[in-house]
């Protein structure tokens, strides 16, 4: 007969040995449903490669704690709304005990995981420039089903669906997105149309390289006209017949009996253009106040040159117009061409200095880069970005000239949206204003990865012009990311009308000869230092691009290449479960 006391120490061993398995396997059954849980998050679905990882990291903290258990098993499950559920149990052999017939203790857990969220703001700064409508290899630039814009509108949805099985179900938590599409604008004319950013902070006159208009020349009416004549000599009689009190006379031709001489007037009406100069090309402010308004206003495209055989464009008061002020004289203008236009919402930047900057600090009076002020004067307010008001003279002087330039071609690219809240009730069903915001990215443009950054902190800035709409509710604690994604290296091109104008003629960001490259790259990485200063966690993603140092440095830590569309909505998924909060659910 086993002595009591015997029997009364050996039970406290083996309890003892049960209590550390079971904790062991606690721990253990933790630990795998958090593996599958991260797994399920960066594969987006639930199989038999994230089962296996969570087994693995199962057994890999439980068997190596030598336990001495048999029979153990894990199984975990996907129990929906985002949480992976798992049960574990074992048989833990007893030592002192089997005097007693108890030879081991069944013991058994249960274990959950799920990303839970708090507060979230996300801005979207997202590259929507022409090479965005290719495929990831360069092919089929149409903006098909397989080009990037196609698939970055994915992996949006796919940083949607992570985010919102990360959600609790009691609505104690709030996620908001807002975007911002780059290309070498960006567009904020829903939020001038909103009153969010008053149209006060646009300029009303506004200085642009355009093209002016001078009618300085006394406009004596003519006509051609015909008549049928036997010879050359007669011809030459009849075309040039005495000048009469209203109307000189002058030979233009004789061919096949026909007889053509122009019909002069004697008295000026009007005035047309200059004939060896009818053109200056320079910089000229020019009257915006009605295009900031998102009013309809006429401009001027083309006009009739003067000829032998043609008067040309005509006006009634002598002088030099713009494209805008020439308004002022079509009613009773004649060879004239216009175009209503209403401003897109596009915007130039404020002033700027063109020097390099270092160390990632915008020097003095580089307002482009102050993204917390509001505009105080028309150094510090942005300029409507209108292509058709914008000629390239191809050099930085004034150029008067008989040649009839065109105007720039405009790449305005798709409004922002400041933060507004995303209603994830449902996880697998994009709410409807997202999905329709997502219809309305195009591709076009060349890449200006600092102007997107900008635009980003400016209304992502909760001191900034956009402050009642990041500190709307006055949530007392936010999570706030940036996440920015490009297919390219910054390509900034100085023939090109963008955000800084013509930059090869207009000298905004860098002098003359100065590597535009260089200049723009040193301007996106203080851009990205005044976001992260704010508070931002910033992550960077390049489709298709490999990582640039500055990219890498924009981001650091968190800058993903992303070779195709697949990889591209891992990497979204990836980073939504980063920036969600992945905890054992109790």
């Amino acid at each position: 007969m086993t002595p009591p006391i015997l029997l009364l120490v050996g039970a406290g061993v083996d309890m003892g040995r049960a209590y550390l398995t079971q904790t062991t396997l606690q721990a253990a059954c933790d630990a795998g449903v958090l593996a599958g849980r991260r797994a399920q998050a960066k594969s987006g679905t639930w199989g038999s490669a994230e089962i296996a990882k969570a087994t693995a990291m199962f057994n890999f903290n439980f068997l190596s704690a030598g336990t001495g258990a048999t029979g153990t098993t894990f199984t975990p499950t996907d129990a929906g709304n985002g949480v992976i559920s798992g049960t574990a149990s074992t048989q833990m052999p007893t030592t002192i005990m089997k005097m007693v017939n108890r030879n081991s203790f069944t013991l058994s857990t249960t274990c959950s995981a799920e990303y839970q969220i708090s507060n979230v703001d996300v801005m979207f700064i997202l590259d929507v420039t022409g090479s965005m409508a290719c495929a990831p290899n360069g092919s089929n630039c149409n903006s098909g089903s397989g080009s990037k814009i196609v698939a970055l509108k994915e992996a949006v949805r796919q940083f949607y669906y992570t985010m919102a099985l990360a959600m609790p179900n009691n609505g104690s938590a709030r996620l908001r997105f807002g975007f911002v599409p780059y290309a070498g604008t960006v567009n904020i004319g829903n939020l001038v149309d909103s009153g969010d950013i008053p149209s006060s902070y646009l300029t009303s006159a506004t200085p642009y390289s355009t093209k002016l208009f001078n009618f300085d020349t006394p406009n004596f009416p003519f006509t051609i006209v015909s008549s049928s004549q036997p010879s050359s000599s007669a011809c030459n009689t009849w075309a040039n017949a005495p000048a009469t009190s209203t109307r000189t006379y002058s030979f233009v031709s004789y061919s096949g009996g026909t007889c053509r001489r122009r019909e002069t007037s004697t008295t000026q009406n009007g005035w047309r253009l200059n004939p060896t100069q009818p053109f200056t090309y320079r910089v000229a402010t020019l009257d915006t106040s009605r295009l900031k308004a998102r009013a309809p206003v006429e401009i001027l495209t083309g006009v009739d040159l003067p000829s032998s055989t043609s008067n040309g464009a005509t006006v009634q008061t002598r002088g030099t117009y713009d494209v805008i002020s020439f308004a002022s004289q079509a009613a009773t203008a004649t060879g004239y061409y216009s175009t209503m236009h209403t401003w897109d919402g596009c915007v130039e930047e404020r002033d700027t200095v063109n020097s390099l900057f270092t160390n990632n600090v915008a020097p003095s009076g580089a307002f482009d880069h102050d993204v917390t002020s509001a505009p105080t004067n028309d150094a510090t307010r942005w300029h409507p970005y209108i292509g058709r008001l914008v000629y390239n003279r191809w050099q930085r002087a004034q150029l008067d000239s008989t040649a009839n330039y065109f105007s720039e071609q405009e790449y305005c690219v798709p409004p922002a949206m400041k933060f507004t809240t995303v209603d994830t009730s449902s996880a697998t069903t994009v709410p409807g204003w997202l999905e329709n915001y997502l219809g309305t990215l195009i591709a076009r443009g060349n890449t200006y990865h600092d102007i997107g950054m900008i635009w980003g902190a400016r209304l992502a800035n909760p001191n900034g012009i956009m402050s009642a709409n990041v500190n709307d509710g006055n949530l007392p604690s936010i999570s706030r990311h940036i996440i920015m994604l490009t297919d390219g290296e910054l390509a900034p091109n100085g023939d090109v009308y963008s955000s800084y104008g013509l930059e090869d003629i207009d000298n905004r960001v860098a002098p003359s000869g100065g590597n535009l490259y260089n200049y723009h790259n040193a301007r996106f990485t203080t851009a990205c230092a005044n976001a992260r200063a704010m508070g931002y966690t910033l992550w960077f993603i390049g489709f298709g691009q490999s990582l640039t140092p500055q990219m890498q440095s924009c981001a650091p830590g968190k800058a993903f290449y992303a070779s195709n569309a697949a990889t591209l909505n891992d990497t979204f998924r990836q980073i939504a479960s980063q920036v969600a909060d992945l905890r054992l659910k109790s």
